[in-house]
């Protein structure tokens, strides 16, 4: 490998289906063999966005949340399909994947944390401080975290969820990827979701996959992501920021023939 580059490692890249192209893009960009396994299959969530839209409507709320990518595709277009929002919403993302998400609607006016991509940075937002904003909307995936909605409600908030889409286990495994596993080209896996990384361990991989993937290097986004890869055996993690840049960096600087920084310390 040449310094700085990731020539010839073997990435396996787990976003669900139509959201990891930026991400392999990024990787090839630096020489390295990016491979997609979708850990999670999003499928519509019934008609609930269009419920909100016809019963309630955005133009009562002061916010609205989107706490995904996924939550964007599902619910801005039947939102724009009024009209366009009023100048008045505060429209928040979660991190900057779900903010790119917006703006490729059209959105620019997106409020992004600067120090996080979940719930707990979202609270510490200015825009969403006690009494600013009465009326919020958080559209997100059926289950999950409810720390956000509870926290906006103890500071006096009202708030309706909208789930837009839910979260599945893939049916199968690429037959490139399954290859690829038994093969020993895969270097390093990137996760971004905890409950991807328990679909990939709990039911998709048979043992022997694995066994051979958790020896592997694991790039994860968050704490509890790097908590999850743990609890699934993976024995080398190193958590990097939120966003395609700081992930790739992050395999550079172990895979990269670059000195290894402080971040598997802040994983492990």
């Amino acid at each position: 490998m040449t310094q700085g580059s990731l020539s010839g490692v073997g990435v396996l890249v787990t976003r669900p289906d139509g959201q990891a192209e930026g991400l392999c893009r990024r990787i090839r960009a630096e020489g390295g063999l990016p491979e997609t396994l979708p850990t999670i299959a999003i499928e519509p969530s019934g008609d609930a966005c269009e419920r909100f839209m016809t019963d309630i409507g955005i133009h009562r709320f002061g916010a609205a949340i989107f706490v995904s990518a996924n939550a964007v595709a599902n619910a801005v277009p039947l939102l724009l399909a009024s009209g366009p929002l009023s100048p008045d919403l505060a429209v928040i993302a979660v991190g900057p994947g779900t903010a790119r998400a917006l703006r490729e609607f059209g959105l620019p006016q997106v409020i992004v944390p600067d120090d996080g991509a979940d719930s707990e940075a979202v609270l510490r937002l200015p825009v969403l401080s006690s009494g600013q904003r009465r009326r919020v909307v958080i559209f997100s995936g059926e289950g999950g975290r409810t720390f956000l909605q509870d926290t906006l409600r103890d500071r006096g908030a009202e708030v309706d969820v909208v789930s837009c889409y839910r979260r599945a286990l893939p049916p199968t495994i690429p037959a490139a990827a399954r290859s690829r596993i038994l093969e020993g080209t895969i270097h390093a896996v990137t996760c971004t979701s905890s409950e991807g990384l328990r679909n990939l361990y709990g039911g998709m991989l048979s043992a022997d996959l694995a066994e051979r993937l958790r020896r592997v290097l694991h790039v994860v986004s968050h704490p509890r992501i790097a908590q999850t890869a743990r609890e699934c055996g993976a024995t080398d993690i190193v958590l990097a920021d939120a966003g395609d840049d700081a992930i790739v960096e992050t395999l550079l600087a172990r895979l990269g023939s670059v000195p290894a920084r402080s971040d598997l310390s802040r994983a492990q």
